[in-house]
């Protein structure tokens, strides 16, 4: 059986991974720390698909504590709430003057 690899417009694996620090703040310590330790796996490997994978592997585990992926099905909340986190920091990127910005906190405590 082939595990499931997330087709999703986030294109490149930079964006996958900024969306899924997003979301930080909001899981355990533990899942925290897979998440960091995936983040660094993935910083040895070359093929964004690669990265992406492995970075999936590790969301497959830390998803469980968002009631509503597990209500929904992990692939439909990917889908639905990354999509939605995407547009926000597209929306962030054109639009960020860089003082006092909560998302360039984030990213910086948490994606270097």
């Amino acid at each position: 059986m082939q595990r499931y690899r997330p087709h999703l417009r986030f294109g490149d694996f930079n964006s996958f991974a900024r969306i899924t620090v997003t979301y930080m703040e909001d899981w355990s310590k533990k899942a925290q720390k897979r998440i960091l330790l995936a983040l660094d796996a993935c910083a040895g490997l070359n093929d964004d698909s690669e990265k992406k994978f492995r970075l999936w592997q590790t969301l497959e585990t830390t998803l469980w504590e968002f009631p509503e992926a597990v209500d929904i099905g992990f692939k439909k909340f990917v889908t639905l709430r990354f999509a939605e986190r995407q547009d926000a920091l597209h929306y962030h990127d054109k639009n960020c003057n860089f003082s006092e910005c909560t998302i360039c906190d984030l990213m910086d405590k948490w994606y270097k």
